[in-house]
């Protein structure tokens, strides 16, 4: 059976949402995934069964472009990726420069976050906007990136998160927005 690569991204942001959760002090049990999404993701929580939505953020199109299609195992599509016997020299000049990039990543943030918000959801959710694959940018700078997102009028969230990994590895930290 080939893996849902959609649901196995969902999934593992969820588990890591709920472990922080849970850490917080919120009593959380039973994650599943949700096949009638939105939201993606089913918790029994203190309200009731809740969701978890997740919104993936890039720093730009091309950068989600050059990530999923590593993901999906086609990396020659990918401007990033060194092909075999390439001379890295022009690996590199053939590669983009990312310039501004937290700009275009906070950016990207309220887009995503005001495109959920528009959107209704039959039990009470939780967003998680999803940055780890923005390698650039690292837990370190979590707590000024919630920061600077602002909340459409119209969000009926439970609450709002930012998901980044913690510098130099791949586990994530969850940030308040």
């Amino acid at each position: 059976m080939a893996i849902n690569l959609k649901e196995y991204v969902e999934m593992r942001v969820a588990a890591g949402f709920c472990e922080h959760l849970t850490r917080t002090g919120v009593a959380l049990s039973n994650l599943r995934h949700n096949p009638n999404d939105p939201p993606d993701a089913l918790i029994d929580c203190p309200e009731g069964v809740c969701g978890i939505e997740h919104a993936a953020a890039h720093y730009n199109g091309r950068e989600a472009a050059n990530i999923s299609a590593v993901l999906r195992n086609t990396p020659a599509k990918s401007e990033r990726w060194l092909r075999p016997g390439e001379d890295w020299r022009v690996a590199a000049r053939r590669m983009p420069v990312l310039v501004n990039f937290t700009d275009d990543l906070i950016s990207n943030l309220q887009r995503t976050l005001e495109v959920h918000a528009q959107k209704q959801y039959g039990i009470p959710t939780y967003l998680v906007l999803d940055a780890t694959m923005a390698s650039l940018t690292v837990a370190d700078e979590g707590p000024s990136l919630a920061a600077e997102l602002v909340l459409p009028p119209n969000s009926t969230f439970l609450a709002v998160y930012l998901a980044l990994t913690t510098n130099g590895t791949a586990d994530m930290e969850f940030f308040q927005v």
